[in-house]
């Protein structure tokens, strides 16, 4: 089962569950594919081509489903409808990029805080 406060984000084809996350890793992964450092992902995202949008999902089941090839990750993603493709990675970029300041649902010590009793 995927866990969003590892960043995961879970997806089912034909009765296989996949495990899909933004990691480290699957970062430098993706920067390598694309040519282009993290920093600039805004702009790729902005207008991505399909070797971009195959080399994201490509990076992103590396983690879990070690050994899978940006050709594997293609016929994958052809699996999915185009909404829950966009809607997973969408998912999965919100959950490697949260907005600053704003804690991460679930993460550890970011729940509220409760007050010191009196006894």
């Amino acid at each position: 089962m995927a866990n969003p406060v590892k960043g995961e984000v879970g997806f089912e084809v034909d009765g296989t569950s996949y495990k899909f996350v933004l990691s480290t890793n699957a970062l430098c992964e993706l920067e390598d594919a694309v040519g282009l450092p993290v920093s600039r992902f805004g702009e790729m995202l902005a207008a991505p081509s399909m070797r971009q949008v195959r080399a994201i999902f490509w990076a992103g089941l590396i983690d879990h489903h070690p050994g899978i090839t940006p050709p594997e990750a293609g016929r994958l993603m052809d699996r999915l409808s185009v909404a829950e493709r966009d809607s997973l990675l969408e998912r999965a970029f919100r959950l490697a990029f949260p907005e600053a300041g704003t804690p991460q649902k679930g993460a550890a010590g970011n729940g509220p805080r409760k007050r010191a009793g009196t006894g």
